[in-house]
């Protein structure tokens, strides 16, 4: 028989590995759905590369591969670590199952490592990505690339009225120095006539 303790301690045990190999179940097929999305959409979007608007989609697309496939294979990897930890805990408990109630190191030691383990598979691959500059993390929607293309005109359209203003300003400093010179003459047309 086992005491209603032990079920419970096995419950949570059971439920947090569960929860956590879930999380990280997840989090590696929305890694593997943007993946797809990444190569299939670009290469869909790869025809219009010869605009000139989209010039810069080519590298930013390559650079999206190459970060979605680091992101994945550091998935992998931690995944990989993952299963040979829960491996080590089903042997380990299958082992000391004759006392597993007055055991319970066991199920916190199960815990602790099923909680840094869906940790790890949701920071290690997404750090991974972003060392790669330009890739994935930073990939411009739609919307972010027309508010950069305004930002880009808005931005020509201030270099072009600088410019003017500084044409301006060179042409009021002369009209300036004109003057101040004029008023001098002035001044001194003033003073030396008696």
């Amino acid at each position: 028989l086992i005491s209603p303790m032990s079920a419970i301690e096995t419950l949570i045990c059971s439920l947090v590995v569960v929860i956590a190999f879930a999380a990280a179940a997840i989090i590696y097929l929305m890694a593997l759905v943007e993946a797809w999305a990444i190569i299939i959409g670009g290469s869909l979007l790869l025809a219009f590369a010869s605009i000139p608007w989209f010039a810069a989609m080519l590298p930013r697309w390559i650079l999206s591969i190459l970060s979605i496939s680091v992101k994945v294979f550091a998935l992998l990897a931690v995944l990989a670590i993952g299963l040979t930890e829960a491996q080590g805990w089903a042997t380990a408990m299958a082992a000391n199952s004759g006392s597993i109630s007055g055991n319970i190191s066991l199920m916190f030691q199960a815990i602790t490592e099923a909680l840094l383990f869906a940790a790890c598979v949701y920071f290690i691959p997404r750090t991974l990505s972003n060392l790669v500059a330009g890739g994935a993390a930073a990939v411009m929607t739609t919307g972010e690339a027309m508010l950069g293309a305004a930002a880009g005109a808005g931005a020509g359209a201030a270099a072009a009225g600088a410019a003017a203003a500084r044409n301006a300003a060179a042409a009021g400093t002369t009209a300036a120095i004109q003057g101040a010179g004029q008023l001098a003459a002035t001044v001194r047309r003033m003073l030396m006539e008696p």
